[in-house]
């Protein structure tokens, strides 16, 4: 009997513990101008673009959070291509994340890539932060896409 009142307690403790969590969202905008639900509020500022350097391309991105992160910057980087800019976007080439630790900004600069040229590019990725909490630290991730260009 006393392993089944415990047992009560502690799912009832677990249920109110649940529910004193917030749940209220905030809301922002991506890159194409769309809403977009947030999780949490952890980034502040972000930025994705692609441009041409002397036939390659050349992305550049920043993902800056409120507070000192765990883990912040890109994952699931894509490099697509599409013959006319509007559709038919293939991924052409996954780069690796680009993480940064213990900071709460990441960025890479005119990181160079080599594209088969006579294509329009762009770049999707998720912009990635993580807090160092110990018991329940939040994360958050937004979804981007840069600007396009047409590589000769």
């Amino acid at each position: 009997m006393k392993k089944a009142w415990s047992l009560l307690c502690a799912v009832l403790l677990a249920g109110n513990l649940t529910a004193a969590l917030p749940t209220a969202a905030a809301e922002s905008a991506d890159e194409t101008g769309d809403a977009v639900i947030l999780s949490t509020g952890l980034i502040t500022s972000r930025s994705l673009s692609v441009s041409n350097s002397s036939g390659q391309l050349c992305i550049n991105g920043y993902t800056q959070a409120s507070e000192t992160m765990k883990s912040i910057g890109f994952t699931d980087i894509q490099i697509e291509r599409s013959s006319n800019g509007t559709s038919g976007w293939t991924a052409v080439q996954y780069p690796d994340d680009v993480l940064a630790s213990n900071t709460n900004t990441c960025s890479f600069n005119n990181y160079k890539v080599s594209v088969v040229k006579g294509y329009y590019y762009r770049v999707t990725c998720t912009h990635y932060a993580k807090e160092s909490g110990f018991w329940f630290p939040k994360s958050e991730s937004i979804t981007a896409t840069s600007n396009s260009i047409y590589l000769i």
